[in-house]
């Protein structure tokens, strides 16, 4: 393909990717509408109208977090009421229908969330940011985002590391010689990580790498030493310390300490430390 043709293709693709996040931001906006967060002063013609950059603001800038928090209380008052025996029938049923609501408007707080992932996913193609929302994590009686760094990106996939500490866990479940892929933490990832904190359609956009060792497969992964030396040095935060990848069978594994040196002593492998997922987004797909 010559390099004018290169251009036309990026340019069509770079559209294609504004189309597409226009539309989740008036799907965005079209949820927002239900629960009343727009002011009075704006009708309808001007929440539909995306390219009014204060309108557009304010769909950017929403999380649904009170909502959540609203809900969330509302429906343990409702169970709580459910628990008097005294209650009629008639007075039973409208505190279900109620629960039903609240479970409605759960579900479009969860909605948002989805929205906000794939627009952070297409302002990372289109090259605004490196800070990306992808999947959910349950803290504090809610789903709150996960967010994640672009370590490296070729432009049709990208490195995405948790910009925090996600969980506290030991790479195995025993104090004994494991490597990687035989690990606890390598099945957790892979397994309950994936199922529990990344939608279908999140799923879908993650690549499989495979162990070279092993020849196992895997989506969710933590850093080497080489990786985290080369994106410490690169900026990536440090604040907890955080189990490295071990690169062969041992008893131990590396870690990244709080001050952001790398320890290749590390930790036996029974110990708790935090772990900070990596994982590979397609970003080819987004224009597919």
């Amino acid at each position: 393909m010559s390099e004018r043709n290169d251009l036309i293709w990026e340019d069509e693709r770079t559209g294609l990717l504004q189309d597409i996040r226009g539309d989740l931001l008036r799907a965005k906006a079209d949820i927002m509408r239900q629960f009343d967060v727009f002011d009075e002063q704006y009708t309808s013609a001007d929440i539909a109208d995306i390219d009014n950059a204060e309108v557009r603001a304010v769909i950017e800038q929403y999380t649904p977090r009170k909502k959540y928090a609203e809900f969330a209380a509302a429906m343990e008052e409702c169970d709580k009421k459910l628990e008097d025996k005294k209650l009629r029938w008639k007075e039973r049923e409208e505190i279900r229908r109620k629960i039903d609501s609240l479970k409605e408007g759960l579900a479009l707080c969860g909605r948002i969330d989805a929205i906000d992932s794939r627009i952070s996913l297409y302002d990372l193609a289109l090259g605004k940011t490196r800070d990306v929302t992808f999947g959910a994590v349950y803290r504090e009686d809610a789903w709150e985002p996960l967010h994640w760094i672009c370590a490296e990106s070729d432009g049709e996939r990208a490195l995405l590391v948790a910009k925090s500490v996600v969980a506290w866990l030991p790479l195995h479940k025993a104090a004994e010689k494991v490597s990687w892929p035989q690990s606890a933490l390598f099945e957790w990832l892979n397994g309950r990580f994936l199922a529990e904190c990344m939608t279908e359609g999140e799923r879908e956009l993650m690549q499989t790498v495979t162990d070279k060792a092993s020849g196992k497969e895997e989506k969710a992964f933590i850093l080497s030493e080489e990786e985290a030396r080369k994106y410490l040095a690169d900026g990536l935060a440090a604040d907890d310390r955080w189990w490295l990848r071990p690169e062969a069978e041992g008893e131990t594994a590396p870690t990244v300490e709080t001050d952001g040196t790398v320890s290749e002593a590390g930790s036996g492998v029974e110990t708790v430390c935090g772990v900070r997922p990596a994982l590979y987004v397609s970003l080819k797909m987004l224009a597919e």
